[in-house]
């Protein structure tokens, strides 16, 4: 449970505190950035009493996060009581103004109070610079403008600025009583003011310190869990941030790819125990970090060498997913301890790996549950053991591929890579693309056949699928424009002559010159596309990759009147057979959906055939109608197996004629994938009759 208390405490305290080094900022906290007038306005509501929020201060945080003196207070010299954790705007910018710190002054212009003008004109704010006008007594006294940071010492600042006037006689005492009016109505309000304060108790767990943080801070900068952790690991005199700079000076692939430190605390986190969430993050010890920090660097670097030189992702914009780097890097330390060929073949296992997990889209959501599956599988792989399911499994529909754009994001990235991993050369220099040439030549994904040459001839309805999609130049896209590519490809061959079809076998485009891309058939050309992506992602991931079967759908009746044995049966053998027949690609899920409605009868079972776009296990679920009771069972497909698992208390296929035998109606549905899984759905369900029945 979190402890904490709210109550009120006085401005005058709080500023008190700052400057006693009792009230600090927590090190992630960044710097002050107020523009002076909104200072200005925060002190006019100050005086005039208005709310300006509440405070949130943890209590005793010196000693869990590194602290750091407000800008412009003194230098801290032990761990402060307090931390603020919501209001280091507010207090920095009445801190500064109250104490006449910082780059500006500010003054209460009493003589314009005097003059009838506003508050909200008589409060003004100087760069230091112009306010050294104000800065002796005596031209205090003579323009009656009040430092704000003498306003907690107003009794003392107004009997010197009376004493200054005396020679003024009557004037003297008229403007006593004023003083004093002026005190009541605007200097009162201030040593009065209360901040209502939140303070959170020193047992408050580091995880639930950021989420509050960030609940209250929303339209802030967003605290990361990364500078939470740098400011805990100075506390220990480790400097997280320098360490991370020299990791990017060591190793400039991090720097080349933009990477986010908060992954290299994941990678130790999963190295150390396992997960990669926020909350194992956030409860790393900083010894623990320390003591793995060089192991994650060298996972993330590494693999993103093996993405940059293997596997086409020549820079971040093409990593389909950015959280698959923590899996890798996680799994790295299985190669770092290989030797001698057994380097390389885990190497190919890690490449191959992402391939499946890229194009079957296995990080598209909860990309940390995702890891803590797979980190296990892919390190006993690689060290020998046996395949992870998403790459024993691997099939993909290459007909996807015609409707994927930019919106399908990974996909499309993931296909941008796998069209680039055998070095594709610029169509500039006819130099393989490297991220140097990319930046300098503003290198970027580009149609093949230009969208206004389709939409001329009427053929735009796939313009923008990956399909037609290679890596092209500011200046060669430019020159291409609108027309249709024997037009651009006839240019382009005069000035790089037979250097053109070597560009173009790189990029993986047709380069006969009688082929679809220079006599412009635009879907023979999308065809022979399709047909080589098929042959390369086939060739990294040893995967079923082709066009799924059709869907189709086939119905089954049983005539209840006949009797016989082999009449009663809810599919015949022939039937079988023909169904095995027709899904013998393996590609495919099966559901027979159907009601009991008393045991001696079984009624109109359809039989639905789809495909299937997960290799994750399937579930086979008996339930009552209306009711949640039911048996459930689960299949696992392994080389064409599959095996059972039902509920509750371990039921076994013999006891599903307990579960069918009730008089109530029941509804049946049987999810199984595969060609043998075919057959035995079919099996499971006579079975399941024949035992209801019997």
């Amino acid at each position: 449970m979190i402890l904490f208390e709210t109550d009120k405490k006085p401005l005058t305290f709080l500023l008190d505190q700052i400057e006693n080094r009792d009230l600090a900022l927590p090190d992630f906290q960044r710097s002050f950035v107020w523009d002076p007038n909104a200072t200005r306005e925060l002190v006019v509501s100050i005086i005039r009493s208005f709310p300006a929020g509440t405070l949130l201060r943890l209590e005793g945080g010196g000693n869990v996060f590194a602290p750091r003196a407000f800008e412009g207070a003194p230098d801290l010299n032990g761990k402060p009581a307090h931390l603020i954790l919501d209001g280091q705007q507010r207090m920095t910018s009445l801190y500064q103004a109250f104490a006449g710190v910082g780059s500006h002054r500010f003054f209460l212009n009493i003589q314009e109070l005097l003059d009838g003008q506003i508050l909200d004109e008589a409060v003004e704010v100087y760069t230091s610079k112009r306010a050294k006008r104000w800065s002796t007594l005596e031209r205090q006294a003579d323009d009656l403008m009040l430092p704000l940071a003498q306003i907690r010492a107003f009794v003392d600042w107004k009997d010197e600025i009376l004493d200054l006037r005396e020679d003024r006689g009557e004037e003297v005492r008229k403007l006593k009583k004023q003083l004093n009016e002026i005190e009541k109505e605007f200097i009162d309000p201030v040593k009065l003011y209360n901040f209502p304060v939140t303070t959170l108790s020193a047992s408050t767990p580091v995880e639930a310190v950021c989420t509050i943080f960030e609940t209250l801070n929303r339209t802030g900068v967003k605290l990361s869990v990364f500078e939470l952790i740098t400011a805990r690991a100075f506390a220990h005199d480790v400097r997280l941030r320098q360490i991370w700079d020299e990791a990017k000076d060591a190793r400039p692939v991090l720097d080349d790819f933009d990477v986010n430190p908060y992954y290299v605390l994941q990678v130790i986190a999963v190295n150390v125990k396992r997960s990669p969430q926020r909350s194992v993050v956030l409860g790393l010890d900083v010894q623990d970090i320390v003591d793995h920090w060089d192991e994650a660097i060298e996972g993330l670097a590494e693999s993103l060498i093996l993405l940059r030189d293997e596997c086409g992702v020549l820079v971040a914009k093409w990593i389909p997913y950015e959280t698959m780097l923590i899996t890798m890097a996680s799994a790295w330390r299985s190669i770092s301890v290989a030797t001698g060929p057994a380097i390389g073949a885990r190497r190919a296992k890690l490449a191959r790996w992402f391939w499946c997990s890229s194009f079957a889209q296995a990080y598209e959501n909860s990309g940390n549950t995702v890891t803590e599956r797979d980190v296990p599988e892919l390190r006993a792989w690689l060290e020998g053991g046996a395949q992870p399911d998403i790459v024993a499994s691997f099939r993909f529909d290459s007909n996807r591929w015609r409707e994927t754009t930019v919106r399908q994001r990974a996909l499309y990235r993931a296909t941008m890579a796998l069209l680039m991993r055998k070095s594709p050369l610029d169509f500039y220099n006819a130099i393989p693309l490297s991220k140097p040439i990319i930046d300098g030549q503003a290198v970027d994904d580009h149609h093949v056949f230009p969208r206004k040459y389709l939409s001329d001839i009427g053929k735009s309805k796939t313009v923008d699928s990956v399909l037609n999609h290679t890596l092209i130049d500011r200046l060669t896209n430019s020159k291409i424009g609108g027309r249709a590519p024997s037009k651009y490809l006839g240019e382009m061959e005069q000035e790089l002559g037979s250097d053109l079809h070597k560009i173009l076998n790189s990029h993986g485009l047709p380069s006969d010159e009688d082929g679809p891309l220079f006599s412009d058939r635009f879907e023979d050309f999308l065809d022979w596309r399709l047909r080589h992506l098929e042959r390369e992602l086939a060739d990294v991931t040893s995967g079923e990759v082709g066009p799924a079967v059709a869907p189709m759908e086939i119905e089954l009746r049983r005539d209840h009147a006949q009797e016989s044995e082999d009449e009663a049966a809810l599919i015949d053998r022939e039937t079988i057979d023909q169904l095995v027949a027709q899904f013998d690609h393996g590609d495919h899920r099966l559901f027979i959906d159907g009601f009991i409605d008393e045991v001696a009868s079984w009624p109109d079972v359809r039989v639905r055939v789809g495909r299937s776009h997960s290799p994750d296990r399937r579930r086979i679920f008996f339930s009552r109608r209306g009711s949640p009771y039911g048996a459930f069972a689960w299949l696992q497909p392994r080389l064409g197996r599959a095996r059972f698992r039902l509920d509750p208390q371990d039921a076994g296929p013999d006891s599903l004629a307990e579960v069918l035998g009730g008089k109530q109606p029941y509804k049946l549905r049987i999810g199984l994938e595969g060609q043998s899984a075919l057959a035995e759905a079919i099996n499971l369900a006579r079975r399941a009759y024949d035992q209801a029945t019997s």
